[in-house]
């Protein structure tokens, strides 16, 4: 009996199948290789590093400092009046005796003339005082010889009253007429004793008016006033037309000479200082602060630290003298510094991206990290890469120690690293 061809063509295709199936397991399992166990590798993290090298490096600090002037004044009125000009404004430049304000001086006029009247009168009691003396003493002669001529009336009189030759009553006027010429003698040696005493004061008196009238006068001067000193304007208190009291307030001004910077130091950097400026080897010339205005650069020298330390700040307040005369600064300005100090000895260098919690670094040893404390001294300027920023560090670092420069962000003791080549 004969198949049909389609029911053979079926079986056929199933034979292949289990037949290639079977050719495929074979060839599988003599293929097969024995897997070997591995041993993980421990992970490490690729890094940057730098050598430390020990040395003298000068740190600085990135500050803000005030402008102001020990030499700023607030001029005010010695007189009343009205303003009649004021020729410089608020933030101009004045020369020393230039004209700020002009003050009518009518009413001091007054008052100065009113002054000399006084002393005019003190002076001529004084010379009549004088005069007065002169005629006591002529006086006192005249007087004495009228006394003595009273006091022989009253002895005849009484010799004639003892013989019953006058009456009772001429000897009571003849003693009277003495009495009274007696009390004239006196009061002409009183008024010459007393004349000591009499120039005294009324030379004091003219003394007196005499400085009032001085005194007038300087005030009638001071309707015009000037710059004491090379200044700028930083407030003009009145303008034209005000009417004004004694004792007021006109002008504001600031030596443009005497200009400083107050910078605020942080406390471990003012102790720094104080201790190198005790130390006879170290000169204030080498501090000095860098500051750049409207393209212009200062290089102001330390002059001094503050005498009073505001209450709750930490550190003390740095001044630093302009070298020259500054006339584009106005008072309060902040700017922004960078202080240069003194170089120190056996120091190092590291980039800001060494130093963890602003306190410590890491070293490399044996491929791993070891944390090291440290003690910032300041920044350092490195003219190679003036766009990153590096610290001085003070630690206990060796010349050649390797330390970590990339910033990790899980960085621990005991972390395996491996030094990138740069």
């Amino acid at each position: 009996m004969q198949l049909p061809i389609s029911f053979n063509k079926q079986w056929l295709s199933i034979a292949l199948i289990v037949l290639t199936t079977t050719l495929i397991i074979f060839l599988l399992v003599i293929s097969k290789n024995e897997v070997k166990a591995t041993t993980p590798k421990e992970k490490h993290w690729d890094v940057n590093a730098i050598t430390a090298a020990p040395g003298f490096y000068a740190p600085s600090l990135q500050l803000f400092g005030t402008l102001e002037s020990p030499a700023t004044t607030t001029l005010t009125s010695k007189i009343g009046g009205i303003i009649n000009d004021t020729p410089k404004l608020d933030g101009q430049h004045i020369e020393k005796g230039e004209v700020l304000i002009a003050i009518d001086p009518s009413e001091a006029q007054r008052i100065s003339d009113q002054r000399l009247a006084d002393l005019k009168e003190a002076e001529a009691n004084l010379a009549s005082e004088q005069v007065r003396n002169t005629f006591n003493k002529s006086n006192l002669k005249h007087e004495e010889e009228l006394l003595a001529l009273t006091q022989k009336s009253v002895d005849r009189i009484t010799t004639l009253n003892r013989k019953k030759l006058s009456a009772e009553s001429d000897l009571e006027t003849a003693l009277i007429t003495q009495t009274q010429q007696a009390l004239r003698v006196n009061q002409s040696k009183l008024s010459i004793a007393n004349h000591k005493n009499q120039i005294a004061i009324l030379e004091a008196r003219v003394l007196r008016s005499k400085a009032a009238f001085q005194q007038a006068q300087d005030d009638l001067l001071s309707a015009t006033v000037i710059a004491p000193f090379n200044a700028r304007i930083s407030q003009l208190h009145v303008s034209k037309g005000n009417r004004i009291q004694n004792g007021s307030s006109l002008v504001t001004l600031f030596s443009t000479e005497q200009l400083e910077l107050r910078v605020h130091i942080p406390e471990y950097t003012a102790n720094q200082i104080k201790k190198q400026l005790a130390d006879f080897k170290k000169s204030p010339e080498d501090i000095y602060a860098h500051a750049t205005v409207d393209t212009i650069q200062y290089k102001l020298p330390f002059n001094r630290l503050a005498g009073e330390v505001q209450q709750g700040a930490g550190g003390v307040d740095a001044i630093f003298t302009f070298e020259e005369e500054v006339l584009s600064l106005p008072i309060g300005k902040t700017l922004s510094i960078t202080l240069k100090l003194p170089q120190l000895a056996n120091v190092v260098v590291v980039p800001a991206s060494s130093i963890y919690q602003q306190k410590y670094i890491y070293t490399i040893e044996d491929q791993k990290l070891h944390s090291l404390p440290v003690e910032r001294l300041g920044y350092w300027h490195n003219p190679d890469k003036p766009n990153l920023t590096f610290w001085i560090i003070k630690s206990e670092l060796k010349k050649g120690d390797k330390v970590l420069s990339s910033l990790l962000p899980n960085a621990i003791d005991g972390l395996r690293v491996k030094i990138h080549d740069q």
